[in-house]
């Protein structure tokens, strides 16, 4: 596991859309698992509502869902492949993200977005 901050120089936020083509270069995902506690962006209230107990989604419903979200602040969203598990991420209040995957996955999410906290 690796931890990465959530927020980058000159205040940018680093979320699920920023990690879209870091996650397609290296798996090919078909279904996600989320549970989000609290976002912000389009659709944020029933993200929340309908992903309390866990929401099973396609590849494609999943980022046309989320596509409009700027921030997650709690959240945890599983990949998976023909029902394997291949990376996790796990947003934590809004600070940092937990990072669960290949050790390549986890060096390159590393590399690109830094380690929390900052050394």
């Amino acid at each position: 596991m690796v931890t990465i901050p959530q927020h980058g120089p000159k205040q940018a936020l680093f979320d699920m859309n920023t990690f879209a083509g870091d996650i397609a270069q290296f798996f090919q995902v078909d279904r996600w698992r989320i549970r989000v506690e609290e976002c912000c962006g389009e659709n944020a209230a029933d993200i929340e509502l309908c992903s309390q107990d866990g929401w099973l989604l396609s590849n494609e419903d999943f980022w046309a869902l989320y596509r409009g979200i700027h921030q997650t602040i709690d959240g945890r969203f599983i990949a998976y492949q023909q029902g394997v598990q291949q990376c996790r991420l796990d947003a934590v209040d809004s600070s940092f993200w937990e990072i669960r995957a290949t050790p390549e996955f986890e060096q390159h999410m590393q590399s690109r977005y830094g380690t929390y906290p900052a050394e």
